[in-house]
């Protein structure tokens, strides 16, 4: 939805292809319908490798939601959009993930009905600000990303995407009021289970995924270069070529002393520190972060603040 954090080096690797779907074909195995006598289709709110994302209206309640559109003929695996599905449905409740409504299936598309968020991205956000967020708000986001992440590894679910153009804003005026969105390379997981496919974005993949054997604490490693980028506004490893991004990531060295780390405190050093761990096994969980001294602290500020402002 506009601006991007992830792009340049940007990468989605996926397993060799099979055929694609022809339009017509059923994916579901039942006859298919006209989305359109159920929603009334309006602007576009993002594009992506197999479809797009419009707001579209239900003509019935008019209520507004956002309708992910996936074309048959672009559809490589029918697995993998079934999995997403399940995976959305698994984690519906909470609420710092995106809720699917619906599924519909006509001739050329399936479309993927879902709350609308209309704040835009995190990213959007990111990038339109130009300077760093202040530990209070850095820590809040973080805080939100922290609980969606921490839901999905409880539920058994790996994201493996964990970026800001994935943060989904409920309204412009909150920017810690996020949902967790885009679930298209999303696995189920068991503990102690290793994955062996090379997907995410390159910016925020962690070192062990790149060594094809990782689990959940690769979404970890994704919410510390979050944290990063919004206490400092820029990314910790960084290449001009693709090969040197992942080269950096797998050294695993960045900068926290120098320039405008100089005024972030240590306790928010440290929770980059433990997200950033190039050991998995030594990386902070989900709700390690949540319980670390820096969140807390900054939870119990703002608890106070809004207090003193009654």
């Amino acid at each position: 939805m506009g601006a991007c954090l992830s792009c340049g080096s940007h990468r989605e690797v996926a397993p060799a292809p099979e055929a694609p779907h022809r339009a017509g074909h059923s994916v579901f195995g039942k006859d298919t319908e006209d989305v359109h006598a159920v929603y009334e289709f309006g602007k576009f709110l993002g594009r992506g490798r197999f479809g797009s994302t419009r707001l579209v209206t239900n003509t019935a309640t008019g209520e507004q939601l956002a309708c992910k559109s996936i074309a048959k003929h672009k559809l490589l695996k029918e697995q993998e959009l079934m999995q997403e599905i399940q995976i959305m449905q698994h984690l519906a409740g909470h609420p710092n993930v995106v809720q699917l409504r619906s599924v519909h299936e006509d001739a050329a598309s399936v479309h993927l009905v879902m709350e609308l968020c209309r704040g835009g991205e995190l990213a959007d956000v990111i990038l339109q600000r130009k300077q760093q967020f202040a530990e209070s708000e850095a820590a809040a986001i973080m805080r939100t990303i922290a609980e969606a992440v921490a839901h999905c590894h409880a539920s058994s679910v790996v994201h493996r995407d964990i970026k800001p153009e994935n943060f989904l804003l409920l309204n412009s005026s909150e920017p810690a009021a996020l949902q967790l969105a885009d679930f298209g390379l999303s696995a189920f997981v068991s503990e102690g289970q290793r994955l062996s496919d090379v997907v995410g974005s390159d910016y925020y993949m962690a070192p062990e995924v790149h060594a094809r054997s990782y689990g959940r604490e690769a979404d970890m490693w994704s919410c510390g270069v979050i944290l990063y980028l919004l206490l400092s506004v820029s990314l910790p490893f960084i290449g001009a070529t693709q090969q040197e991004v992942k080269e950096a990531v797998r050294e695993g060295e960045y900068e926290l002393e120098r320039g405008v780390w100089k005024d972030v405190s240590e306790h928010a050093k440290d929770c980059v520190r433990r997200m950033l761990h190039v050991d998995p096994a030594q990386r902070a969980t989900a709700q390690e972060v949540l319980s670390h001294p820096w969140l807390q602290g900054m939870a119990r500020q703002q608890s106070a603040d809004c207090w003193v402002t009654v």
